[in-house]
């Protein structure tokens, strides 16, 4: 899947969806947009050093499942120098408090749990045990290449979200 190819790149794992997208991008003639049908994960560990100016990974899954996927786009250093790796993820997250206690650690997930079952912010309540998670993961990841650029955040979409983004800076 060579980049240089073009301006850009899309990976849809659904047929269908994938199907309606690439029929969309056929009628409107959208130039230099290639769309692939399969998992942005195979994309990513597929991809050299610099590859790509920016990357957003917009899956809209749980992150406690997918956080792999960022770590890996990180790992391999996708994006050029000054380039932004995007995310989102979904909030509604089955496995998050096992995940949020392997990272934040068992003091401070109690803290959190404890915290979040006594409030009546919703925003607090949105964010739940996602948001703190992923800001705690940020700054373990992003070791010396990378750094926040955009803090995360939640918001509503047929859910509750979060969304952030990374700089390379080496």
């Amino acid at each position: 899947y060579p980049a240089s190819n073009y301006n850009f790149i899309g990976c849809e794992f659904d047929k269908d969806t994938f199907s309606a997208i690439n029929y969309m991008l056929n009628v409107k003639e959208v130039p230099s947009f290639a769309l692939f049908n399969l998992d942005v994960l195979n994309l990513i560990k597929t991809s050299f050093e610099g590859e790509y100016a920016h990357f957003d990974i917009d899956l809209c899954q749980t992150f406690s499942k997918y956080k792999n996927y960022v770590e890996e786009a990180l790992k391999r250093k996708i994006v050029q120098k000054g380039g932004i790796i995007s995310f989102t993820f979904s909030c509604r997250d089955v496995g998050i408090k096992k995940t949020a206690e392997s990272i934040l650690g068992k003091t401070e997930f109690q803290k959190l749990d404890k915290k979040l079952k006594a409030s009546k912010n919703a925003n607090e309540i949105r964010g739940g045990y996602t948001l703190p998670t992923i800001n705690k993961w940020l700054k373990k990841i992003c070791g010396k290449n990378f750094e926040v650029a955009v803090e995360p955040f939640t918001y509503m979409d047929t859910c509750s979200m979060v969304a952030g983004s990374i700089r390379r800076i080496n």
